[in-house]
């Protein structure tokens, strides 16, 4: 695993949910730790790869419909605050994120500031950056004859994301920078939160 990951798990404690699990890895790696992990993803292919590489509470249902309460912490990685889909859905990912942490418990995600693909590359000066935020992308992912319906994905820089988190009461740190700006972020639910 990168870096990256490899500290995120190390922050996690107590119950831990996991959304975006896709293969399970990071579940793995925290159930042979000894944690509690529930495991959340969409696709029914993933849901169906973790059970099969034991993964052992694995739910299949989207984020948005999740009810599940009581976590000590949340981890979403690889690119993990793209479950947003925009910058609009991200209120809604922190939202629901606040409703599934117990007080004290925090939110490991990750994303990059991806600015510099829009200044530093050849190119560059043709994209208005005033149109629509930089960082919001479309994707379609294909495998095979398989091909998935269009969706939204979100690269947030880590300032826009603390402050989206800081107005739904959680306080906000970077636990790490790369050199290509992708960072790892802990949101922390206050022991004693107002109701947000």
């Amino acid at each position: 695993m990168p870096e990256l990951e490899r500290i995120a798990l190390d922050h996690c404690f107590g119950r831990v949910l996991e959304i975006g699990a896709g293969a399970g890895s990071h579940a793995l790696a925290l159930q042979e730790r000894g944690f509690s992990v529930t495991a959340l993803d969409t696709s029914s292919g993933a849901v169906e790869v973790m059970r099969k590489r034991g993964v052992r509470r694995v739910v299949s249902r989207d984020w948005v419909a999740y009810r599940g309460r009581s976590y000590d912490t949340v981890l979403s990685l690889m690119n993990g605050a793209g479950l947003a889909g925009d910058l609009a859905g991200l209120p809604l990912l922190l939202k629901r994120v606040w409703g599934w942490l117990k007080p004290g418990g925090q939110c490991l995600l990750d994303s990059a500031d991806v600015l510099y693909l829009f200044t530093d590359q050849p190119g560059a000066q043709y994209y208005d950056l005033s149109k629509h935020y930089y960082g919001e992308a479309v994707y379609r992912m294909k495998y095979q004859n398989l091909r998935s319906q269009a969706f939204g994905w979100l690269f947030v820089d880590f300032e826009r994301l603390a402050g989206a988190a800081r107005r739904q009461g959680f306080e906000a740190d970077c636990l790490y920078r790369d050199s290509e700006d992708a960072y790892l972020a802990r949101l922390t639910k206050p022991l004693n939160p107002a109701t947000a």
